[in-house]
């Protein structure tokens, strides 16, 4: 999904926001995350191991407890 730029206008803004801190945060350490984009000392971190995991690591099945 472009966000640059999309057309029309009223293309969800969240998702681009979203897209762009995960890039920016996979390339930045947290102690400068943090006060470039103003978040919390905890937070950036955070958006750091989010930005480090697979998307696919959330989507694993999970066996039911007593089926491992």
């Amino acid at each position: 999904m472009p966000c640059p730029g999309a057309w029309p206008p009223t293309a969800p803004s969240r998702p681009c926001r979203t897209t762009a801190l995960v890039r920016i945060a996979r390339d930045l350490p947290p102690a400068i995350l943090a006060p470039v984009l103003g978040l919390h000392a905890i937070t950036a971190p955070q958006w750091r191991r989010r930005a480090a995991t697979g998307w696919t690591a959330a989507s694993k099945p999970v066996a039911p407890a007593g089926h491992r």
